[in-house]
């Protein structure tokens, strides 16, 4: 209701504007006229011509920052995301509610971006890893055989490691971007932020099509070992 009664408020304050513009521009059209014709224009009508158009300036003035300061008030009830795209997920909030800087209030899935998948390396492979190698990501908990893979490559690794509290060996940080964003849709992969991704980063041991076939090779080893 308060952004809607401040909408109300700008549109209401910007029809006055428009009015005061425009008044403003047919006094001083009138004190040109007057001035052009001097001899047929009596000296109290001059005045009053350009009293009129100092009262309507005068006006103009008043309304221009009132609209300034509730366009500014209108402003901080909007939230802006960072770029175009799909809204996934919202932060329940109740009316009225103040938001802390940093609070997470939506997600995104953008359109038209790269897509980058965010994985941890052991501190045992990570002499293996560096930025540019291939690696292949699949969506399991969205596909669930798991056997659509796609291609992409390291694009960041972290320089040191992550996550050593408690006595934990950590990780390294490494972010893939998939080499065709769009193959993910014309797959029928419905992806959302946050879903959990395989990632087979390739080392000099495996080639790229070890990783594309592994499923399948753990699926054939699983049933000679039920067997």
């Amino acid at each position: 209701a308060k952004g809607f009664a401040r909408k109300t408020t700008i549109r209401s304050l910007e029809r006055t504007e428009a009015q005061l513009v425009a008044d403003t521009l047919t006094g001083k059209a009138a004190v040109e006229q007057a001035e052009l014709s001097q001899g047929k224009t009596s000296d109290g009508q001059q005045l009053a011509l350009v009293s009129e158009l100092r009262e309507v300036q005068d006006q103009l003035a008043q309304i221009e920052p009132q609209l300034d300061i509730s366009k500014y008030y209108a402003d901080l009830d909007l939230m802006r995301a960072p770029v175009a795209g799909r809204v996934a997920g919202v932060a329940q909030v109740g009316p009225g509610t103040v938001v802390n800087g940093g609070r997470t209030m939506m997600e995104i899935v953008p359109n038209g971006r790269a897509l980058i998948i965010e994985t941890q390396v052991s501190p045992q492979d990570i002499d293996d890893v560096r930025v540019g190698i291939d690696a292949v990501v699949r969506f399991s908990s969205v596909n669930p055989h798991g056997q659509t893979a796609f291609e992409g490559k390291v694009i960041t690794l972290s320089p040191a490691r992550i996550g050593q509290e408690g006595g934990q060996p950590g990780y390294y940080r490494a972010q893939i971007v998939l080499n065709d964003p769009d193959s993910v849709r014309r797959a029928g992969v419905e992806l959302q932020p946050g879903i959990p991704a395989s990632v087979n980063i390739k080392t000099t041991n495996r080639t790229l099509m070890d990783y594309l076939l592994a499923p399948f090779s753990d699926a054939l080893s699983k049933s000679f070992r039920e067997e």
